[in-house]
């Protein structure tokens, strides 16, 4: 009997030229504004004004599917306790 292998998806950061300088954050959200509740690991872009948020995107068999993308003020961000993942 042949055994079954099953491939979990990827989780990879989101395609576009909005995602090339998103980096990886720990982040605790506890704010009515988000979509998502809890401690989250995160692509984040922060610019001035805006933080642009995604979960990521799941890889599966070459096909891509989009998790959550949202955007709060950066002074919403520094209140989700932000922790850069992967910084020496």
């Amino acid at each position: 009997m042949k055994t079954m292998t099953m491939k979990m998806p990827k989780l990879v950061k989101p395609k576009g030229s909005t995602w090339v300088n998103a980096q990886r954050y720990l982040c605790d959200f506890y704010i009515q504004k988000a979509p998502i509740c809890g401690g989250h690991l995160v692509f984040a872009v922060v610019g001035r004004k805006w933080v642009k948020i995604a979960k990521g995107d799941m890889l599966n068999k070459g096909q891509r599917y989009k998790h959550s993308r949202f955007k709060i003020s950066v002074k919403e961000w520094h209140g989700c306790n932000p922790r850069k993942v992967g910084v020496r």
